[in-house]
């Protein structure tokens, strides 16, 4: 079955880079599990893989298939609809063009220290910021992205539309092949 982008789903990214690495490793050490495979987070805004993310510059717009190569979990959960994703894009759409808050990477080494929001989002916390807006999740400070990859994997109501290599743009995207 084909199974297309739609608005409001959610992709997490793994990276070889340092920064990911060294993301991972705190991820690893404070999981239940000891794993910790992405190390980014994102939402998509249509079927042509635009996203809104906080990188480096920014929380910005950017392309999906900018990942094109790497491993990805797409997820959708199931109460989102055009109108829910309209309502909570509104509110995290406020934070384009807002810098990188590279420091609350540093309050993640204490998980409780994370959980004070300080009105700043990693990109993890803004996934969890636009579901706590579709009120899918009751808070969003402190999320990392096995946080949500977790979530994704066993939440009610989430699925796992796909996870593999993302092709690139203009290949083959079943999204269901995994």
């Amino acid at each position: 079955m084909q199974c297309e982008l739609q608005p409001g789903d959610m992709f997490l990214v793994a990276s070889p880079g340092f920064i990911s690495r060294m993301i991972n490793a705190v991820q690893k050490f404070w999981a239940s599990d000891n794993q910790a495979k992405y190390s980014h987070a994102g939402i998509i805004l249509n079927d042509t893989g635009e996203v809104f993310e906080a990188v480096g510059k920014g929380i910005t717009q950017g392309d999906l298939y900018h990942y094109a190569g790497k491993p990805v979990m797409i997820a959708r959960h199931s109460y989102m609809d055009p109108s829910l994703f309209q309502a909570a894009f509104k509110m995290v759409q406020r934070r384009r063009g807002s810098p990188y808050p590279i420091h609350r990477l540093f309050l993640h080494l204490f998980p409780p220290l994370a959980k004070l929001g300080f009105g700043m989002v990693v990109c993890s916390e803004l996934v969890a910021e636009f579901l706590c807006f579709a009120n899918i999740m009751p808070y969003w400070a402190g999320v990392k992205p096995d946080d949500l990859a977790e979530m994704f994997r066993r939440w009610k109501g989430f699925e796992i539309v796909f996870e593999g290599t993302l092709p690139a743009k203009g290949e083959n995207h079943d999204f269901n092949r995994f």
